[in-house]
This record gives structure tokens, sequence and C-alpha cells, in this order.
């Protein structure tokens, strides 16, 4: 995923209109928060973004904490399409 990131981030070089947001950092609750609305008053007129809003509210707590049995999981899928989405989402990054 690191790979695809990098490659993404390369060929949006050339691209003077192109900022970098995610969703971990882009919404407070139900609005956007101060550093990203600085990124996209880069390339979205102000008006646009006041008529902002998620719909999708980030949740306060990090659902993966409450999986208890992660290794179970990662294995019952291990072999679907799902797999590497659920491995990602339930073992900690690598350094």
């Amino acid at each position: 995923m690191t790979g695809n990131e990098a490659l993404f981030r390369k060929r949006l070089e050339g691209y003077p209109q192109a900022v970098e947001v995610t969703y971990e950092t882009l919404f407070n609750g139900r609005n956007l928060t101060a550093p990203s609305q600085a990124q996209l008053r880069k390339v979205i007129p102000g008006s646009v973004l006041k008529k902002s809003e998620s719909r999708f509210i980030k949740p306060k707590s990090d659902p993966v904490d409450w999986v208890n049995n992660a290794e179970e999981l990662i294995e019952h899928f291990s072999d679907t399409p799902f797999g590497v989405m659920v491995m990602d989402a339930l073992r900690p990054p690598l350094p």
C-alpha cells in the first residue's frame, strides 16, 4: 500500500492543484479541521468549503480496539479477496 501511495504522489507532482488530505485528518466530527481547510482552500473556492459537511462521522475510538479475536478473523479471511484489507486493519503497521 505504501508503494501505491508513493506512486500516486509521484504522478501528482506535476499538478499544482493537487493537495493531499486523509480521512483521519480531514474531519473533526462533521466539520473540516482547520489544517484540512487550509489545504483545500488552495484548490477549492471557500464558498464550496462552507457548504461541506461530512455524512460520515469519525468514531471517537478505534473500532479495532473492540476486536478480541484479530488473528482468528485474519485466518478466516486470509483466502478471500478481503484478506489483505482485514490484515491491514487488524495488525499494526510494520516499522
